[in-house]
């Protein structure tokens, strides 16, 4: 996958129109922290996920990555959240879950 948010975007929506128009209108900012905070392992993730896509008020997705130690992504990723983040990351296997809860006006 390349750095560009264009890339992560088409990633994320998978090609699916509907999905990409419900980030880019309902999920904006929220695409946009997602993306600064993982855009330093792009080379590293294998595969995002868009997942629950029914909450406009969240953006959950799920992040695979090979050659690194999610562990020490995962703890690096919280490092950078501060207290007015409302971020949630837990780790399974070599996967990321990220839940960012940010209200946003329709479009």
């Amino acid at each position: 996958m390349k750095k560009s948010m264009t890339d992560y975007l088409y990633a994320l929506s998978e090609n699916d129109y509907d999905d990409l128009y419900d980030i880019m209108s309902k999920k904006y900012r929220k695409f946009i922290r997602i993306y600064w905070l993982l855009k330093d392992y792009t080379e590293n993730i294998i595969m995002l996920q868009y997942k629950e896509k029914s909450e406009k008020d969240k953006l959950k997705i799920t992040a695979s990555f090979s050659g690194i130690d999610v562990n020490d992504v995962a703890e690096n990723l919280k490092l950078r959240i501060t207290d007015s983040d409302e971020i949630d990351i837990h780790v399974h296997d070599k996967k990321i879950d990220i839940s960012i809860h940010i209200s946003e006006k329709d479009i």
